[in-house]
């Protein structure tokens, strides 16, 4: 790990995948074991204490966690919870101190906090999606084909080939809210709940394979009525 001052309230950390098995730790179980990776927050937070001298004042810290090459993570702490960690980044980015491409989404959510995020409490510019793993092909095609709906969906259909296991990408896009919630409560039936973080979308692209890049709900529909 390597931890540095970005200001008198902020504080980066870059963790590499070594750090992250060290403490039994990997990529998705930031987005599906709250509890195993809050409790890693929270140790992380105290490390900077005896790394760089820093100290929570309240309790509340402000998170951002960012993917970077290789399976590593930036992971940005504040308490000054008005502070744009847009602008944070392009500073570090000035300065050298990190290369290569990479997508971030800003996460504002208190290390305290549990739960599911609500869709209303995101980004004008943050499209909505909710991300669901699939056990087989065939629980894919039942749940798309049991959607009676007439209209064209904004999915994305990805396979874990190390698993054999698929995960379908749901973007609420121009869909009504009570339309959207219907198909997602749906997906329960057949599914089980990832994640509804960019973050992990990103992480689908990068090490899953892109079975239906556009509409995919509407192609596994088709094909499961031989249309």
């Amino acid at each position: 790990m390597k931890f540095s001052r970005i200001d008198k309230d902020t504080v980066r950390c870059i963790i590499t995948e070594e750090d992250m098995k060290e403490y039994g730790l990997n990529f998705e179980d930031f987005f599906n074991d709250k509890g195993k990776s809050r409790e890693f927050l929270e140790s992380i937070v105290e490390q900077a204490e005896k790394e760089v001298g820093y100290r929570v004042r309240n309790g509340v810290l402000a998170i951002q966690i960012m993917p970077l090459p290789q399976n590593s993570l930036a992971i940005t702490f504040s308490e000054n919870g008005s502070k744009n960690f847009m602008d944070i980044f392009e500073h570090i980015k000035d300065i050298g101190e990190i290369s290569g491409e990479y997508k971030s989404i800003d996460i504002n959510e208190p290390v305290k906090a549990q739960g599911k995020s609500k869709s209303k409490g995101k980004s004008k510019n943050q499209p909505i999606l909710n991300i669901y793993k699939f056990e087989t092909l065939k629980d894919v095609e039942q749940y798309c084909c049991s959607i009676t709906l007439d209209k064209m969906f904004t999915s994305k259909l990805y396979k874990d080939e190390k698993n054999n296991t698929y995960y379908l990408i749901i973007n609420k896009g121009r869909l009504s809210a009570e339309v959207y919630d219907n198909i997602c409560d749906l997906a329960l039936e057949f599914a089980v709940y990832v994640s509804d973080s960019s973050i992990y979308l990103a992480y689908c692209e990068e090490h899953y394979t892109c079975l239906i890049k556009k509409k995919a709900i509407n192609v596994m529909r088709n094909i499961g009525l031989g249309q």
